[in-house]
């Protein structure tokens, strides 16, 4: 997924990219590495220990920026892709599909999310379990179906276990 990412940044001239839910930092640095341009990143997580983690651990890339913010609550910032990956999944579906809407509404040229397409009915709250291995609820959720009924993304970056990270156009398209 980073180099198509990579390439999605450069092709499209990303130059402001928020998180609003960057957590460890796993594959960001790896994926705007394969960029052929330099990109301010934003990064909210929910974890004061996570961003200061990240604040320490990638102190050396002048171009990131991390703050303690919930995807929620916070004010989203324009910028020219917002993203939140694998969490929305574990929001309670009326969080979740709050954080969609606001993402979408926003300020972004891009906008991208987490998609489980090969989910056929979304769960409700009453129905998530717990994944096996996962420390929090997770729900895979297929966001074009209801309660969600996003419209078909610009673009779409597979990954490798049938999930994508659907990009749509924001409203400062």
């Amino acid at each position: 997924m980073g180099i198509r990412l990579a390439r999605f940044i450069d092709e499209h001239n990303v130059k402001r990219i928020v998180d609003l839910s960057c957590g460890a930092m796993a594959w960001w640095p790896t994926t705007l590495g394969f960029a052929k341009r330099d990109v301010h990143f934003l990064g909210f997580d929910v974890s004061n220990e996570v961003i200061q983690r990240n604040k320490e651990r990638l102190r050396s890339y002048r171009n990131f920026e991390f703050r303690a913010e919930n995807a929620v609550s916070v004010e989203i910032p324009s910028c020219d892709l917002l993203v939140c990956r694998e969490t929305l999944n574990h929001l309670p579906i009326a969080d979740a599909k709050l954080v969609m809407d606001r993402m979408l509404g926003s300020q972004s040229r891009f906008v991208a999310i987490s998609q489980n397409a090969f989910i056929d009915v979304n769960l409700d709250d009453g129905q998530r379990e717990t994944k096996h291995g996962a420390a929090l609820k997770y729900t895979d959720w297929n966001i074009s179906k209801p309660p969600f009924n996003t419209p078909d993304p610009f673009f779409e970056i597979p990954d490798e276990i049938g999930r994508s990270l659907a990009i749509f156009r924001g409203s400062a398209a």
